[in-house]
């Protein structure tokens, strides 16, 4: 898609929400354009309203986690990640982003621990591999980094997301200043 067609889809769907403010598909859809655009505190507002609308959803709840991870809001994000999983303790991506979350405030065993969780539920979840990855490799073991990389890989991480999982594996085989 061009820059200019998701600018006009962006306002399209905007104009939708105004028209229908707690259409769920809309609000999701919104949410969807301005994750990708980096918007995260557009998101946030977002997942506000449709928790507004169902508090209990574990999904909202799991989404608003992960938008406040991606606004490095760590320990914010875990109460939103438990109540997800109080709610659905077989969503897998709870798990996850509880783990990351975690790691990032220094809990590194609850972090693999709750990772491992995510993977236990859910044997395809690239997005845990690869945040199972990251924590191995900032603690220098390339071993188990490079083993949880190519699993996030496998299991489409690039197809699904990004190629974040490309650029870490280069870091792993060429540090930078390194030999």
């Amino acid at each position: 898609m061009k820059q200019g067609d998701f600018e006009s889809s962006l306002a399209l769907i905007e104009d939708l929400v105004k028209n229908d403010p707690e259409n769920v598909r809309f609000l999701l859809l919104l949410s969807y354009i301005n994750d990708m655009k980096g918007n995260y505190g557009k998101v946030a507002d977002i997942i506000d309203k449709l928790l507004l609308l169902q508090p209990d959803n574990y999904i909202y709840l799991n989404n608003k986690g992960f938008n406040l991870i991606r606004q490095t809001r760590y320990k914010e994000s875990i109460s939103f990640s438990e109540k997800s999983i109080q709610e659905n303790p077989v969503f897998s991506y709870s798990w996850n982003n509880l783990g990351f979350a975690k790691y990032k405030l220094g809990e590194t065993d609850n972090a693999i621990s709750n990772i491992n969780k995510s993977i236990e539920l859910d044997k395809s979840n690239a997005y845990a591999y690869k945040n199972k990855g990251i924590i191995y490799f900032e603690m220098g073991n390339k071993e188990e980094a490079l083993k949880n990389f190519n699993l996030s890989l496998k299991f489409g991480y690039t197809e699904k997301y990004d190629n974040e999982v490309l650029h870490l594996l280069e870091q792993l085989r060429h540090p930078p200043g390194g030999v």
